[in-house]
């Protein structure tokens, strides 16, 4: 998987699992392979398969919930899910409450949004590059719908300074490129 061997990496998990069907990480890596490979549904059966193993997992909490808000699915349940993963591992909850943050300004609550991906900005360390570029993007969304450009322009380029995700920037400058008269 590191490698960028995708499918390697999913015949070995699936390896895994047939050795080991209980081994909940072998489930949430071959979710996470699922998503790198752009197939939704198979990495929520996967992170879905994790959660009967071992319910309060938070990271295959917060990866379902992310994998349901990027496929438009319910925020709801990416909201209940990510409760879930903060009380199982409160010690790192710089590592949720980004997903948290974006489930609420999905959810209709872009008040509480921005409070929860200001404090996910702030318990984010400088070396999470990629985590803060991403709450920095969902910030300037947040902010574009609340009617505040400037202020979203602001968190875009401070997104782009940490080089987000290839998805992210290419949404990042389509949103700052001028309007096409």
């Amino acid at each position: 998987e590191r490698t960028g061997d995708l499918r390697g990496a999913l015949a070995e998990y699936r390896e895994a699992i047939r050795l080991r069907p209980g081994h909940a990480r072998a489930w949430i890596n071959l979710g996470n392979t699922w998503v790198k490979l752009a197939n939704p549904p198979e990495a929520i059966a996967a992170y879905r398969r994790a959660l009967e193993l071992e319910p309060d997992h938070p990271h295959a909490l917060n990866n379902l919930s992310c994998v349901i808000l990027d496929s438009g699915g319910n925020p709801e349940e990416a909201l209940a899910l990510l409760e879930r993963a903060l009380a199982a591992d409160p010690d790192n909850r710089r590592l949720y409450l980004d997903s948290l943050g974006w489930a609420q300004f999905l959810a209709g609550d872009p008040g509480a949004a921005e409070i929860t991906l200001r404090e996910a900005l702030t318990a984010a360390p400088p070396e999470f590059r990629r985590l803060r570029a991403e709450t920095l993007y969902h910030l300037g969304r947040v902010r574009e719908a609340s009617g505040d450009p400037e202020s979203a322009e602001k968190f875009y380029r401070e997104a782009l300074e940490l080089a987000p995700p290839e998805s992210l920037e290419r949404d990042i400058l389509r949103r700052l490129a001028p309007p096409v008269p």
